[in-house]
């Protein structure tokens, strides 16, 4: 086995510091996935509770609505 010659040396440096690079912007867009991930879990959590706050509102007239047809028909005539 030979020595390293000095661009050998050089050219694993090289190596080193794009690889190190490499893994700094992968980090960086792996940060600014779950950034965006974030935003867009935030955003559908948004409309899910303004889903349920509709179906809520659906369900409270519903029971007003069965509660009035439980009396009979000649009561809610009659007042």
């Amino acid at each position: 086995m030979r020595p390293f010659e000095t661009a050998d040396v050089v050219f694993i440096e090289t190596l080193k510091a794009k690889h190190a690079t490499g893994k700094a912007q992968l980090a960086a867009a792996e940060r600014a996935q779950d950034a965006q991930h974030a935003a867009e879990i935030a955003a559908e959590r948004e409309k899910t509770d303004k889903a349920f706050e509709e179906l809520f509102r659906a369900a409270d007239r519903v029971a007003a609505l069965t509660a009035e047809r439980s009396r009979p028909w000649w009561r809610r005539l009659a007042g």
